[in-house]
């Protein structure tokens, strides 16, 4: 229920329960209001905490002005039920609530962990993110700068535009690739070898899900990481992939992690063996069922 959208609530008069994200603008608020006079069940999901992005995220004008924070907190206190995808983010939105958030994981399909690994010859070093998270390249620059010059190692970006990545990283030699739409032609263009996730240490990112970690656990990728609430959730440290507590580490670890291929490709066996099938859409299903069918569960 998202800006931008025509909302007819005819659409939806066959629904029992009904589930939202955000819903900062008047008129998907207004049938949020229309659906709980109908009745009707209302799951208000909340996957970031937008009531603490700062000004450097794409997304700050959009949920900045009062008026739509005040909407969003009020379309989460007439919900049935508020689910967050951390303990952080149910922690954070509690306060908007009237009974207490359920947290529930976010999870990928399990048939991903049997997906072969896409191999090259060079040992790829790679990053995934977007416009709101590229300035974390500028935490492992100095590390991409060294090993510019390794002929057996290529640096890999993917979902940022171009200009976005050179502002970070400069002339460091870069193979780009652009936004990818959808999940699954997404994750089947993955060919890292190391996957870097490196966040600033935000209010914002630590009320994210690890969401790097849990795709590179999938994929079977190690993952160094800022050691953020959601990346400890899903890393353990030095075996299936490495947290940074202190920026000032990132250079060290990733050039060492380089060294050792064969290293590389256990602990992303092990990520894959003993991390990802605790989080296929179908373990977290059940979970789901429960939020939304409560009856029925």
């Amino acid at each position: 229920m998202g800006r931008g959208i025509r909302f007819d609530a005819d659409g939806y008069s066959d629904a029992d329960v009904i589930v939202g994200q955000r819903i900062p603008h008047p008129a998907p608020t207004e049938l949020w209001a229309l659906f709980r006079l109908q009745g009707k069940r209302l799951v208000y999901d909340v996957d970031d905490d937008v009531f603490a992005m700062d000004r450097s995220n794409p997304a700050w004008e959009e949920y900045a002005p009062v008026a739509r924070r005040r909407r969003m907190a009020a379309n989460m206190f007439v919900a049935d039920v508020v689910t967050c995808a951390t303990p952080v983010l149910a922690e954070r939105v509690a306060q908007f609530t009237t009974a207490p958030p359920v947290v529930i994981r976010n999870g990928l399909p399990a048939g991903i962990t049997r997906w072969p690994r896409l191999a090259r010859d060079r040992l790829v070093v790679g990053w995934a993110g977007s416009s709101s998270t590229v300035g974390g390249l500028a935490l492992v620059a100095d590390a991409l700068t060294r090993l510019a010059g390794c002929r057996d190692v290529e640096i890999h970006t993917v979902g940022a535009p171009e200009h976005m990545v050179r502002e970070h990283l400069g002339q460091v030699p870069v193979r780009v690739t652009p936004w990818v739409k959808g999940t699954m032609p997404y994750l089947r263009g993955i060919d890292f070898d190391v996957w870097l996730a490196p966040y600033e240490d935000t209010a914002f990112n630590r009320a994210k899900v690890g969401t790097k970690a849990l795709e590179a656990a999938f994929l079977g990728i190690p993952v160094i990481a800022t050691a953020l609430p959601g990346y400890r959730d899903l890393v353990d440290h030095g075996r299936t992939g490495w947290l940074i507590d202190d920026p000032r580490d990132w250079t060290s670890v990733i050039l060492g992690a380089v060294r050792d291929r064969d290293r590389l490709t256990a602990m992303g066996d092990t990520a894959r063996r003993d991390v990802a099938p605790r989080h296929t859409v179908e373990v977290i299903a059940d979970e789901w069922e429960a939020v939304l069918c409560p009856t029925i569960a």
